[in-house]
Order: structure tokens, then C-alpha cells, then sequence
């Protein structure tokens, strides 16, 4: 099967192979990666080969052990462009810390990898994304560079909805203003706030 070997290609010590390495390998194989294996479940993908965020999906997938996971997945809410506030927003997901998770008592379905088999691949893939510094992004964040400096980012939130109110710079003044959705849209709700 497709999923044993990809586990069992990172688990190997002796080649040491990253997800772009076993997606090479698979497709001079002729190995269907799953959209051109079930078209009918993966109409907006190509189906064009393996790819390496294919086989990261995979290798991180805990559903592989035979158990039913769930909350795996967080929604949040982002705007659609940071420079316009008046701009809508859209949501968007991420995914969850672990402890939100939740995983089933019983297995849920056959297993296809060993629990201890899945829990050393999330070991070594902790710790090549921060032993040699390669990968680093996922673990820290870089504060991001900006032209202008806002003096209260981050800081200011909406009193009817509680999101941070961004910053939208207008001439040579800078605006905070809530985004709320429609149901907090009332007459009371505070209109943008000029800061010098």
C-alpha cells in the first residue's frame, strides 16, 4: 500500500528522505497520487503527480492508526486585504493545537500504520524542522516589516465583537476601525478613531 511505504521510506535510517525525495520517488513508479487515483473526490486538483505537500499530508495525517480524529481543523475570520479595513473579511482555516484535539477510544477503522510508527515520524519531523535550523518557520514566527509604525497594533479592540481593530492609514493620520459582521452592525457601534 501507498501510505506503508511512504511511512516506511521516512522511517528508513538508512536514506533519510524528506517528502520531496518520496514524492520523486513515487511518480517515475507510476504510482497515482489521490487525485488521479479518485478523480471524482478531487475535481479542483490536476492529478498531475505527487507532490511534496502530498506526502507531508499523509505522513501527518493521525488518522492513518486506525482511530477517529476530530477538531483537527480551527476556522478564524481574516481580512481580505490588511491595507483597507473597509474591505470584507473572510474565514479561513488552521490547524488546531493539540490540545483541542480529540481522538475516538476505540479504533474507528482498520489501521494502516502502527501508533508508535506515527508518533516517530512526528518526532523526527519535530525535530528536522528545528535541529538544523532548516524549516525554522514553523516554530518561530519573524515579526513582519512594515513602512509605517502604528502605535497601537495589536492593541485596540472592537467593545461590541472583541476584534483587534486594524490600522488604515489615510493622508497623515492613521485610523483604527472594527470590522464586525453583520449582526453587530448597530447605530451605537464607534465609527473609525483618528490617532495622530
Amino acid at each position: 500500500m501507498v501510505v506503508g511505504r511512504i511511512f516506511a521510506e521516512y522511517l528508513d535510517d538508512r536514506s533519510l528522505q524528506g517528502d520531496r525525495a518520496i514524492a520523486a520517488g513515487l511518480n517515475p513508479d507510476g504510482v497515482p497520487c489521490p487525485s488521479a487515483h479518485r478523480p471524482e473526490q478531487n475535481q479542483h486538483r490536476p492529478g498531475d503527480g505527487w507532490q511534496a505537500g502530498t506526502v507531508r499530508a499523509i505522513l501527518e495525517n493521525p488518522r492513518y492508526t486506525g482511530y477517529a480524529f476530530f477538531g483537527r481543523w480551527a476556522t478564524y475570520e481574516a481580512l481580505l486585504d490588511p491595507d483597507d479595513v473597509a474591505a470584507d473579511f473572510v474565514v479561513r482555516f488552521r490547524r488546531s493545537t493539540p490540545g483541542r484535539l480529540v481522538r475516538s477510544r476505540v479504533p474507528a477503522h482498520p489501521a494502516i500504520i502502527d501508533v508508535a510508527d506515527f508518533t516517530l515520524v512526528q518526532l523526527r519531523r519535530r525535530s528536522r524542522a528545528t535541529g538544523d535550523g532548516r524549516g525554522r518557520g514553523a516554530t518561530e514566527r519573524a515579526g513582519r516589516t512594515t513602512q509605517r509604525r502604528y502605535l497601537f497594533r495589536g492593541r485596540l479592540r472592537c467593545a461590541l465583537c472583541g476584534r483587534k481593530m486594524p490600522a488604515s492609514p489615510r493622508g497623515e493620520r492613521i485610523y483604527y476601525g472594527a470590522i464586525c459582521g453583520p449582526s453587530h452592525l448597530t447605530p451605537t457601534h464607534a465609527p473609525a478613531i483618528p490617532a495622530r
